[in-house]
């Protein structure tokens, strides 16, 4: 999967739109995207789309192409709303979002045909979501997490912010099968005292003596663990006598 939604409270309007926003690396302010059908999903062409000001007032408008494609560039960065109409179609306006300087953001637009009720879906990646999605943390954590067959231990960007850790070591003191032995180095071992294999951004790491300097806790983005039991297939054979342990960096 590529975003984790974010849901806020109902609203009512004369058509549904609902925005898909990432970011991207941009030369300047642009929101690019494709208008869609949202019962259908297919492309709506012709739908006039504009860029609003938080104001109201109108930044830059244009239509979208046959697959339903548009392109609107933003001449300062600041905050704006999406609005669609055509033909056949009820007129919708998103909620305001946030456009940084330089920033590339693109989008999915659906609109509808029937007036309704619905929480305005907003799912928001920064480019380091992007950076995970890409590598399948998110796919391997909805396989093997909480909602999967449970085998994996996982923490994403929020839970290392929340943590703090001032050593790597301090991720791992309450993580099951996994446990911290010695201190001059500390070691990370799992299940039987065996020391799992280390990747860094997808990369096999060496074995240290002591596993506190694979990689420093300020620059992680996420961790992923699994034991010898349950292992993604890519990872199978280094994990057949213990375990691995992924770490992905900003």
């Amino acid at each position: 999967r590529m975003m984790r939604d974010r849901r806020g409270g109902g609203w009512l309007a004369a058509g549904v739109l609902a925005l898909v926003l990432w970011s991207g690396d941009a030369a300047a302010q642009r929101v690019e995207g494709r208008v869609v059908d949202q019962e259908t999903g297919a492309p709506v062409a012709g739908a006039a789309v504009l860029l609003l000001t938080e104001r109201g007032d109108t930044a830059r408008s244009t239509r979208s192409d046959a697959r339903g494609g548009f392109v609107l560039q933003a001449r300062r960065p600041g905050n704006y709303r999406l609005a669609a109409s055509r033909l056949g179609y009820r007129d919708a306006a998103s909620p305001v979002f946030d456009l940084l300087a330089n920033e590339e953001i693109q989008v999915d637009l659906r609109m509808s045909t029937t007036e309704v009720v619905l929480a305005p879906l907003t799912v928001r990646a920064r480019p380091a979501d992007r950076h995970l999605a890409e590598a399948g943390f998110y796919e391997r954590e909805e396989q093997f997490g909480r909602d999967g067959l449970r085998e994996g231990y996982f923490l994403g960007p929020e839970d290392l912010e929340r943590m703090n850790a001032g050593e790597l070591t301090d991720l791992f003191r309450n993580v099951p099968g996994v446990y911290v032995t010695g201190s001059r180095p500390p070691t990370i071992v799992m299940s039987g005292g065996c020391q799992p294999v280390f990747y860094v951004n997808g990369a096999k790491v060496p074995r240290y003596g002591g596993t506190g300097r694979v990689v420093y806790p300020s620059s992680l983005l996420a961790v992923e663990v699994y034991n010898k039991t349950a292992v993604p297939h890519q990872y199978m054979l280094d994990a057949r006598d213990c375990g691995v342990i992924l770490f992905w960096t900003k």
